[in-house]
Order: C-alpha cells, then sequence, then structure tokens
C-alpha cells in the first residue's frame, strides 16, 4: 500500500507534493496549541478554496502569518521531518481504520464519521456551531442516510 508519508518532498505530481508539504506544516502548527492549528488549518483552505491561490509554499507561509503563528516555532517544527511524517502517517492509519476517503471527515466521540461536500461555508461562529450540531444529529440518528446528493440543475432560490 503507498502512502503520501512515504513519498519524498519534491517527488510525485506537484498535487502531491503540495499536498504532503500542506499535511506536514498543518502538523507543524498543531505544536502551537488546538486553537492555533485551527486557525492556520481555516487560513490554508480559505487561501486556496476561496482565494484560489494555488497549495504551495507560499500558501503556507501567508496562512501561517495570518493565522498568527509563532514563525520561528513554526518553522523549528517544520525542520523535524521525520517526527512529523510519523504524527501524519498514525494519523493517516487511524483515518484508514475508520474509512476515511475525503476531506472534510467528520468523526464523533462514538467513532461514527460521514465525508459532507459542502455548498455553502459560514463565517459566522453561532451559525457554524448549529451547522456541527446538524451533522451531528443526521450521523447519530438511527435513519441511517448514507447519501444526500442534491440535483445539478434545480432551480435558483428566491428571494
Amino acid at each position: 500500500m503507498w502512502w503520501l508519508t512515504d513519498q519524498a518532498l519534491g517527488e510525485g505530481s506537484p498535487y502531491q507534493q503540495n499536498s504532503l508539504a500542506a499535511f506536514l506544516a498543518a502538523h507543524a502548527a498543531a505544536q502551537q496549541g488546538e486553537e492555533l492549528h485551527w486557525a492556520f488549518t481555516l487560513a490554508l483552505f480559505r487561501a486556496v478554496h476561496e482565494d484560489k491561490k494555488t497549495l504551495d509554499e507560499a500558501a503556507i507561509t501567508d496562512a501561517a502569518h495570518t493565522a498568527g503563528l509563532d514563525l520561528d516555532a513554526f518553522a523549528a517544527a517544520r525542520a523535524d521531518e521525520a517526527g512529523l511524517r510519523a504524527s501524519l502517517r498514525a494519523e493517516l492509519a487511524e483515518a484508514a481504520e475508520i474509512g476515511v476517503f475525503g476531506t472534510p471527515t467528520f468523526v464523533l466521540p462514538d467513532g461514527s464519521a460521514a465525508y459532507y461536500r459542502f455548498e455553502n461555508l459560514t463565517r459566522d461562529p453561532e451559525t457554524a456551531l448549529v451547522w456541527w450540531n446538524l451533522y451531528g444529529e443526521v450521523l447519530r440518528s438511527g435513519a441511517g442516510i448514507a447519501t444526500v446528493k442534491r440535483a445539478k440543475n434545480r432551480p435558483t432560490k428566491k428571494a
């Protein structure tokens, strides 16, 4: 089985190279605490998905700055590539055991998990919490909902 963590930096397709660097950077950011880790992850997601920036070293550096990371500590953590790879490998193995196949996959404390593809994102923390609780309720319900797929050509929303 091929694991991303076995790939040397600078090898593979540009997508693979940049994905590995981003995952390692996220693990480095995590060393500064959960709040800063999430701030970094969110900044990187926004840079790539909202601002349409290329997922590269410049985007990673900008996300670290935007998130308010201690940049010296971040650089030092990133220098421990072997440790970051080991941490990422353990996380990937756990994800494989659960059956994760995409991001974002939400895993609840009871081990149930689901991947969601979002059409709308919010910056409002209260709305995000409401939506998170809604996704959790779907996962915890006995309905056994496995797939929700919307038609591509549905009518536009009316005011």
